[in-house]
């Protein structure tokens, strides 16, 4: 089969440890030939996985989809209905969420660089492994927000609320974090080099 960029693919077979079988849910970062490099969305064994990205051959994989262009009232009205598992086949990326309530959705390893979220309800939110890089998150509510090993350099986070937020092994290197209430958030093993916390 011929694979292209952005197709949703599963594991068809256990010659891969992560990307095997229990892969439900993948997402082709590139193409070179028979190999193919995958990003791990679901997996039914090991959730410590999803986020990372693998090449692999293509062979062992079977295409189940497409990722969608982004479209707010799309997104929001699954959200709103509570259908979150279908948040994964859209396209964040400088995506305007701006100002949306998206309290407890389930962003997990989303791409959501240079997506404009300011102002946005993102508190009880999971974004654990989501790639928040040059993301604007000023004024946002991620109070109690799961954002463990989540990418954030370069994100402005000025005045956002991070009170009680999961921020451990974030990276949150040259992040503008000016005015932001960090008051109870979980900061270990976080980068916060070049990071701004005036």
């Amino acid at each position: 089969m011929n694979f292209v960029v952005d197709d949703i693919v599963k594991g068809i077979s256990d010659k891969y440890c992560i990307t095997d079988m229990d892969m439900t849910r993948g997402r082709i970062l590139s193409v070179h030939g028979d190999e193919i490099e995958v990003r791990v969305m679901s997996h039914k064994s090991n959730p410590f996985c999803l986020g990372a990205s693998y090449v692999v051959e293509a062979q062992y994989f079977e295409k189940i989809g497409h990722i969608k262009p982004f479209n707010r009232e799309e997104v929001l009205e699954l959200i709103a209905k509570g259908n979150q598992n279908k948040l994964n086949e859209y396209d964040f990326y400088g995506a305007d969420l701006s100002g949306a309530d998206l309290s407890g959705a389930n962003l997990r390893s989303a791409d959501l660089r240079s997506a404009d979220l300011s102002g946005a309800n993102l508190s009880g939110a999971n974004l654990r492994s989501a790639d928040l890089r040059s993301a604007d998150l000023s004024g946002a509510n991620l109070s109690g927000a799961n954002l463990r090993s989540a990418d954030l350099r370069s994100a402005d986070l000025s005045g956002a609320n991070l009170s009680g937020a999961n921020l451990r092994s974030a990276d949150l290197r040259s992040a503008d974090l000016s005015g932001a209430n960090l008051s109870g958030a979980n900061l270990r093993s976080a980068d916060l080099r070049s990071a701004d916390l005036s």
